[in-house]
């Protein structure tokens, strides 16, 4: 039998105790699982001797089926049950607390023995149950096994001179720090600041962060001209190289270009 439970994130992370209320075959009580009315008689199936299922072939290759005249019961009611109908089961409502363990993912199924459906007229146990867990997505982490991924975007200055920033996590808030010339898209890695799962169900995982460096649409007049005196300063004198290195200098340079750029800039604009 298959159930599924939705979580939230943070009950994913925490784990939690859900109840759980369903329904499920179990066995009669008017019949106590028999299929038979109190003074019914019950009579074995001369075609399969009461076993449900007849043996075809001999030695090494006989198979069974499913009896053809019994349909597997291997019996047959005079009376039937006038509760179950002569099946042997009922549908009944049941409660389940299901404990779900901190650090479970998206998708995976628990298994509970024996609380699942009975079969008809008493021939087994009941059956497993099988829950499948959904958790809700984050707004913003996504998870990779045991990993956590977050988008964090950083100001231009901050990506150029560094600073001290505040990441959430699974667990509370750190602060992490960013160091000078952080590229657009660069990831940096936090250690042991992922999932936390159950003792034996995996190794603690990690934070990884990706920094977003957007770069500015709009600019003031001012701005425009402070970064074109240093372009004129600085990338011009770069072009009358050789044509064959130019390109290759330019690139190289350009992360120091621009924090020298920037801390011009902010010089300026702040009077210091």
């Amino acid at each position: 039998m298959r159930l599924t439970i939705n979580i939230t994130w943070d009950e994913s992370i925490k784990g939690v105790t859900k109840l759980v209320n369903y329904q499920a075959q179990g066995e009669c009580s008017s019949c106590s699982g028999s299929g038979a009315s109190p003074k019914s008689i019950v009579t074995d199936c001369r075609a399969c001797s009461g076993e449900g299922y007849t043996v075809s072939g001999r030695g090494f290759f006989q198979s069974k089926r499913i009896c053809y005249n019994c349909k597997g019961e291997g019996n047959f009611l005079e009376s039937p049950c006038i509760i179950c109908k002569g099946k042997g089961t009922v549908y009944m409502q049941r409660k389940l607390n299901v404990k779900i363990p901190r650090g479970i993912d998206n998708g995976h199924i628990m298994r509970i023995a024996k609380k699942g459906n009975c079969s008809k007229r008493g021939h087994s146990e009941p059956g497993d149950l099988l829950i499948t867990v959904n958790v809700e997505k984050h707004k913003q982490f996504t998870r990779d096994g045991n990993h956590l991924h977050i988008n964090v975007p950083l100001t231009l200055t901050q990506a150029i001179l560094g600073d001290l920033v505040t990441v959430p996590t699974g667990r509370g808030e750190i602060q992490v720090k960013v160091k000078r010339g952080t590229q657009p898209g660069s990831i940096k890695k936090v250690t042991r600041r992922g999932v936390v799962p159950e003792k034996g169900q995996g190794l603690v995982g990690h934070l990884y962060i990706h920094w977003l460096v957007p770069i500015p649409e709009n600019i003031t007049e001012q701005e425009i001209q402070l970064f074109s005196n240093f372009a004129d300063d600085e990338i011009k004198p770069t072009l009358k190289m050789q044509k064959g290195r130019r390109f290759s200098i330019i690139r190289e340079k350009l992360s120091v270009q621009i924090i020298k750029s920037i801390i011009f800039l902010r010089k300026t604009l702040l009077g210091i």
